[in-house]
């Protein structure tokens, strides 16, 4: 299990694509505090803003990221990271990754020359989980390295407010993420393909399943099941909703977190001992 861990680990920093994620993240981090000090980016945001009163999560399809500063140009270290946390944007970014790593095994045939060799092929999932889970970690440490540098550079400062209440914040957050990526991994074990997995993973964070939330829950409405939203039970609903002002929903947050990793590294190892690998 270390070994097959510490393989992925190696394949996972010499994939291309770790590095070219980064260095998007790291370019919109850097860039974002200089454009909003722009007046006509303050303008569009304030028109945002209003457009977005009276509306819930599970009501708006698309991303829409920004970053509210203190109003004297220097930020909390909690809004360097519940907006981009929040509006998915970050869920993006992890699901990408998640799904180019994940299937690189099949695309690649590498999983013939060792995946016969293991003892229980279910290692491979949980190997998988372990190590996405750690670039999951090590993506939201270089997301705050790389926004506070941004705010540096664009003549504010962090102020490092509550960082207990706000460690406990990313903590959670971290927890779905990681969910998420090992959700999506799950998939790509399941169903092989790139594209589709590509494809649900921009679906999910760019909010276009609420169409498919809000049609469940409507459904539910109508069979006599009330006031069952959907998207409160998902990964993506949790994301966009947990904040520093929701903290009444932490322990069912953390419920709904161990219950997607736990079903769908169940999910991925039966599926994976049951079929074929190529």
């Amino acid at each position: 299990m270390f070994n097959l861990i510490r393989m992925y680990i190696y394949r996972l920093v010499r994939m291309k694509s770790f590095y070219f994620i980064l260095i998007i993240l790291a370019f919109m981090n850097v860039t974002m505090p200089i454009l909003a000090k722009d007046p006509t980016m303050q303008e569009i945001d304030e028109q945002i803003e209003q457009n977005r009163e009276g509306e819930t999560h599970n009501d708006t399809v698309g991303m829409s990221v920004i970053v509210h500063s203190e109003g004297d140009g220097n930020y909390t270290f909690y809004q360097l990271f519940v907006a981009p946390l929040t509006a998915l944007m970050y869920t993006l970014f992890i699901g990408i990754f998640t799904v180019i790593f994940a299937t690189a095994d099949f695309s690649t045939g590498d999983i013939k020359n060792f995946g016969g060799s293991l003892n229980h092929r279910y290692y491979m999932p949980v190997a998988k989980a372990v190590t996405i889970g750690l670039y999951t970690v090590f993506f939201f440490l270089f997301a705050a390295v790389t926004s506070i540098g941004g705010i540096w550079i664009s003549g504010g400062k962090v102020l490092f407010r509550d960082m207990g209440n706000t460690c406990a914040f990313l903590g959670v957050q971290l927890l779905l993420h990681v969910a998420f990526a090992v959700t999506i991994m799950a998939c790509c074990q399941i169903i092989r393909s790139n594209l589709l997995s590509m494809i649900l993973t921009c679906c999910i964070s760019m909010n276009v399943m609420n169409v498919l939330y809000n049609l469940i829950s409507r459904f539910l409405d109508f069979i006599g099941i009330k006031d069952v939203k959907v998207y409160r039970y998902v990964l993506s609903g949790r994301i966009a909703d947990y904040t520093l002002e929701k903290t009444n929903i932490t322990g069912s947050t953390i419920v709904i977190a161990v219950i997607f990793i736990t079903v769908s590294l169940v999910a991925s190892g039966w599926w994976t001992t049951k079929h074929d690998l190529v």
